[in-house]
């Protein structure tokens, strides 16, 4: 089959309540489309290609739209496995009753074809919102560039080494009342994360997650602190079986941050992220019983493709 089309309708009242779970949103008439061809050739490396339109809309019971966005992705998907898409995304938005029309391009590129070592990685260049304007600033378009590069080692049977950098940035745009040579950013962010899994056996594991996150914010234009943040986690795992797991582990949280009296919380923000913020010895077990004959399926949509703000 090369061509795959499905769409959904979901329609909520104002009124709508959900006794037995949280709904987040209510008053929404929202209707989903995706059409896809896939061309498989019959030899070589390349096993798929094809594109794929997204489209989704949302609007209100007074008939007033909310959202939309249009989604293009290109993909292609080789033997190893390893996939590349290229894709174009645009949307509107209606947020604090202030209309924005946003847009994006985007390349994803992954691949498994050593044993050994896997690569994932993004990169997305287009316009967001600000949602945390600093005070007197209503939310406003912004500039925006996301970047996602993971790499993931095997160097023997019982051991996995993940290495993790994601980088987000907000940018002013030319067409804002804002002076852009002298406050060209927003905000940066940078997460490095190093987590290294070594399994002992089946049941159990242990695991050493660094994340090292670093938000660099212009206080001019968004309600951010610039804080940087070293946390560590050593936690030992017993898997009794599927649902039920066993945790010993200890935490370690370090910031930006040092004792100051005058200050109302008694802290000041510095430069190096090495003050002893948190420290934990953990014990915890987990029973999980599950009462639904239904489950999510892995590497859905929403979870691979698409807007990465």
């Amino acid at each position: 089959m090369h061509f795959t089309y499905a769409t959904s309708y979901l329609d909520r009242t104002p009124n709508f309540r959900a006794d037995l779970g949280f709904i987040p949103r209510v008053d929404i008439r929202q209707v989903k489309n995706t059409v896809g061809y896939q061309r498989r050739p019959a030899h070589g490396a390349l096993v798929s290609f094809g594109p794929t339109i997204y489209s989704r809309a949302i609007w209100d019971h007074r008939g007033q739209m909310q959202e939309w966005s249009l989604e293009t992705p290109f993909s292609f998907q080789f033997k190893g496995p390893t996939s590349f898409t290229i894709g174009r995304i645009e949307e509107f938005e209606r947020y604090q009753n202030i209309a924005f029309r946003e847009n994006a391009s985007y390349v994803c590129f992954s691949t498994q074809r050593l044993r050994w070592m896997g690569i994932d990685s993004s990169f997305v260049h287009g316009t967001n919102i600000n949602f945390f304007p600093a005070a007197g600033l209503l939310p406003f378009l912004s500039g925006s560039d996301d970047a996602r590069l993971g790499v993931t080692f095997r160097p023997t049977s019982r051991t996995r080494v993940e290495e993790t950098y994601i980088y987000n940035r907000l940018g002013t745009l030319a067409s804002r009342q804002v002076d852009v040579r002298s406050v060209p950013s927003i905000f940066n962010n940078h997460l490095w994360r190093t987590k290294v899994n070594y399994q002992f056996t089946r049941a159990l594991s242990i695991r050493l997650i660094v994340d090292y996150n670093a938000t660099l914010a212009n206080p001019l234009l968004v309600n951010l602190d610039r804080s940087k943040r070293i946390t560590g986690d050593v936690p030992l795992t017993y898997l009794l079986n599927p649902g039920t797991a066993l945790y010993i582990g200890y935490t370690d949280r370090r910031e930006n941050l040092a004792f100051d009296s005058s200050s109302l919380t008694g802290l000041q923000r510095t430069m190096s992220p090495f003050f002893p913020k948190d420290r934990q010895l953990f014990v915890k077990n987990q029973l999980s019983i599950s009462l639904l004959s239904g489950r999510r399926l892995p590497c859905s949509r929403e979870d691979t493709v698409g807007r990465l703000f």
